[in-house]
């Protein structure tokens, strides 16, 4: 049995059920296998060996095309490596090599990305649109080989690979399935992008159910735009990360609610006892909260039900393992035991050893790296790290990769990364820099960064200092780094318009940062999506409604204005407007078709 074999059946179970919702409109079980087979078809055998061998880059847009990619890509009996468009060039072309893809996937609007990232290597090229439907066949599978392949934040700067086996991907699966309680009834959430672990206990358990998957495309929406189509999707069954969930509670008015909603799972950051006691009025009668417990190495292993009334403590418990998992305290840290852990980190046996290893009763065990607490009731809560990872929007991040990237640029002498929590964005990466001479700025050091990493690596400021502090050790005395400040910036002109007044006042509130001129950008100020989200909800609040492609594309001052005044000539948009362009051109071609 694969998690292939299991949506097959579920296919023939629920032929004319939706299985997918997303912003192209519902495809069946029917049409998306039949979409799946003409892909399989189309990728036939690698002619590879070995144990990762066939491993298939997709670079497609997120939504039913990605569904449609990945579970063709397993049925070819190959391992997908998911790659997000959104990823800066660099990173994904690191990926692809590292992975070693023979094909990559792609969307039309991907496809010049695509050709970019392959070079001159021998890489083969599908294009997702030019597959025609054939029937699912489903192949016998080796439940050890991998499924897919994914990357996690490296402390020497460069992302580090993990692989997934069929047979943990099917576990996983199956007690997500059973702790959430999905059936073909259901509507199942799915807002993180598919190169982050978090996807996987959506998408899989909902297919393997006969439920109906839900992906939300928050980039191109926006946080502003998750609740509207939470409802008009009629989704069910919630998973995010808390912060996600927070902005998806503040962005809703004191009388809406979305009773359709029945669970709500989270992860990745802590939970919290305000999470639940502000949610409960907003779902279902009865909803059920779920604290889940996890990461790219075992995927969930434990999971917190919070069905009553809460206890006096503000933490919400990460709760008891789920089947097939063991979890025990060694000097305070969380070492899963289980059979279903990943195998280890491609290619790197060296890091294996650190995290990887054999207990003494011969089960597979892993160090997570999290510090934890056993209550009375035999619950399991965590208390932080015992090292410099840190969780940014659910994803584990090494600072150590952002300084390795901040050292590497010139001007840069010495560099440190921190963090700080803010009230509405959560965990923040702050770096520190001390520079050369000539000195660089700290708007075109984030600008090189953005270059080179995903945006929940970005720090939200880069502060400039003369000297780093040291401790007696000559280590960076992390505890003496001054909080930033504002930078004086030159104003290149005044706030003419009233609408660069409007913006400057949004982004200002926003930002914490006064914006003073036109030719301030958005992102150079520190400005992420998550902020960018609040940016999208004042404006409507003041009666301009704008998609989030629209805000991502004008990110200074005078291009939004400019936009809000109707004016389009001159505007300078910017790095992604090709990137958008392409989307469009995709979605006006689909159209025609």
């Amino acid at each position: 049995m694969s998690v292939t074999a299991g949506f097959a059946a579920a296919a023939l179970r629920h032929p004319g059920s939706v299985a997918v919702v997303d912003d192209e409109g519902a495809l069946t079980y029917r049409a998306l296998a039949m979409a799946a087979g003409g892909l399989a078809a189309a990728l036939g055998d690698a002619g590879r060996s070995g144990p990762l061998a066939g491993r298939t880059g997709l670079l497609v847009g997120h939504g039913a095309p990605f569904v449609t990619a990945i579970l063709g890509t397993l049925a070819a009996g190959r391992c997908h490596v998911p790659l997000d468009p959104g990823y800066p060039r660099d990173r994904l072309a690191h990926m692809v090599d590292r992975a070693d893809v023979d094909t990559i996937v792609t969307g039309r609007a991907q496809l010049d990305l695509a050709r970019d990232l392959v070079g001159g290597r021998s890489v083969r090229i599908v294009v997702a649109e030019d597959v025609r439907p054939a029937p699912l066949v489903v192949r016998d599978t080796d439940p050890d080989a991998p499924a897919y392949l994914l990357f996690t934040s490296g402390s020497t700067g460069r992302p580090k690979a993990v692989a997934q086996t069929h047979r943990n991907l099917l576990h996983g699966a199956r007690n997500q399935v059973a702790s959430l309680g999905i059936t073909a009834a259901d509507r199942v959430s799915l807002l993180a992008s598919f190169s982050f672990d978090a996807a996987i206990p959506d998408l899989f358990p909902a297919l393997l159910a006969g439920a109906t998957v839900v992906p939300v495309d928050l980039r191109r929406h926006g946080l502003g735009r998750l609740a509207p189509l939470l409802a008009e999707r009629e989704v069910t069954v919630y998973h995010s990360t808390p912060t996600v969930y927070r902005f998806l509670l503040d962005s809703l008015a004191p009388a809406d609610r979305l009773p359709r909603i029945r669970a709500v799972l989270l992860g990745g950051e802590e939970m919290t006892r305000s999470d639940v006691e502000r949610g409960r009025p907003r779902f279902g009668p009865g909803c059920v909260f779920v604290n889940g417990y996890g990461a790219t190495e075992f995927t969930f292993a434990t999971h917190h039900h919070v069905t009553g009334p809460l206890s006096d403590s503000e933490q919400v418990p990460i709760g008891r393992p789920l089947p097939g998992y063991d979890v025990v305290l060694r000097d305070g840290e969380i070492v899963i035991r289980s059979p279903h852990l990943a195998p280890g980190y491609v290619g790197d046996p060296e890091l294996t050893a650190t995290r990887f290893f054999t207990d003494t009763d011969g089960t597979p065990a892993y160090r997570t790296g999290d510090l934890g607490q056993l209550l009375p009731d035999g619950t399991l809560v965590h208390r932080g790290r015992a090292d410099r990872q840190v969780k940014i929007r659910g994803h584990l991040v090494e600072l150590g990769e952002v300084e390795a990237h901040l050292a590497a640029l010139p001007g840069v002498v010495r560099a440190v990364a921190t963090t700080r929590v803010d009230p509405v964005a959560g965990t923040e990466i702050l770096a520190y820099v001390q520079p050369g001479t000539p000195a660089p700025t700290p708007a075109a050091l984030r600008r090189e960064l953005a270059l080179r990493l995903p945006e929940h690596l970005l720090p939200r400021a880069v502060v400039l200092l003369g000297a780093l502090p040291l401790t007696q050790s000559g280590k960076v005395d992390v505890l003496a780094l001054p909080a930033p400040v504002a930078v004086p910036r030159q104003r290149a002109a005044p706030l003419a318009r009233e609408s660069e007044r409007t913006v400057a006042e949004v982004w200002t509130a926003a930002l914490g940062v006064t914006v003073q001129s036109p030719a301030d950008n958005f992102f150079d100020l520190g400005g992420n999506s998550l902020l960018l989200a609040r940016v999208q909800r004042d404006l409507e609040a003041r009666g301009m409604r704008l998609p989030m492609v629209t805000l991502l594309e004008h990110a200074t001052v005078s291009a939004l204005a400019a936009h809000l005044d109707g004016d389009a000539d001159g505007v300078e948009l910017t790095g992604v407007t090709d990137r958008m362009a392409r989307r469009r051109a995709a979605r006006r071609d689909r159209a025609a078709s």
